[in-house]
């Protein structure tokens, strides 16, 4: 499909960001080359990293599409995660994973579907955020009148600062995705001598987490949000246990 290059901004030096390059696809409208910039232009915020620009290298001919988006300084994808951290702690998981189900939320909301959710396709960052805690401390103090001397006690509140790690979560490469008017369109099609639908044909993911219906197994429906509900739980298996998931085979 292309290339994803990490630059500094021409105006502004200190920012970097992230330019993905259709160097095969080197020509097509607009709208379907740009198709991933437009879907994420629609969602995009706290879950999902923002596009900045898109356009062509060669204007004049309208070739060499590009389109760039922000950099997330000090994320890594699940895989590198697992590779330099190892598998998230349970608690983490759960953290991690509802932040996935609120970014795919807001994909369904909009009528898109990923249809490639993989831990790849995850963007980790670990943060550092400050936790103020108060305690009480109790102190003799010594008391002496003209009369009486004695001992009394005073309680103070004391606060103290702590770090407590957590983990953000951005989900990237939407090049699959789908908006869910044109699968009702596309999965029309007529079938292939083989049973697939061409629809199923050019919609596979990344098999590992692919469900039936992306695979060619056209009698479990289209490609919908089910799917990424599919692979939104074979990811979240890869994060929390280290291991790949259970690739399924079913029958025809």
């Amino acid at each position: 499909m292309g290339c994803v290059f990490l630059c500094q901004h021409r105006l502004r030096k200190t920012q970097q960001v992230v330019i993905k390059c259709f160097w095969e696809m080197q020509s097509g409208s607009p709208d379907t080359l740009f198709q991933e910039a437009f879907l994420m232009a629609e969602i995009a915020g706290e879950y999902v990293p923002q596009p900045l620009d898109c356009g062509f290298v060669d204007m004049a001919t309208q070739q060499r599409g590009f389109f760039i988006t922000e950099y997330i300084e000090g994320a890594i994808d699940g895989e590198t995660w697992l590779a330099q951290h190892g598998k998230l702690e349970v608690h983490t998981g759960i953290a991690v994973g509802l932040q996935m189900v609120k970014g795919l939320q807001l994909a369904h909301d909009k009528g898109i579907f990923h249809l490639d959710l993989k831990p790849a396709n995850i963007l980790l960052k670990l943060q550092k955020t400050s936790e103020v805690s108060k305690t009480s401390e109790v102190s003799d103090v010594g008391q002496k009148t003209s009369e009486v001397s004695g001992v009394g006690q005073q309680t103070s509140e004391v606060s103290k600062t702590s770090e407590v790690s957590d983990i953000s979560v951005k989900i990237i490469d939407f090049g699959l995705a789908k908006v869910a008017t044109s699968l009702r369109e596309e999965v029309a099609v007529k079938q292939s001598h083989s049973g697939l639908s061409l629809l199923a044909q050019s919609v596979f993911g990344t098999l590992d987490y692919a469900p039936p219906e992306q695979q060619g197994f056209t009698q479990y429906g289209k490609p919908s949000a089910k799917s990424d509900v599919f692979a939104f739980g074979k990811t979240l298996y890869r994060l929390l246990t280290g291991e790949m998931p259970q690739t399924l085979h079913p029958s025809s």
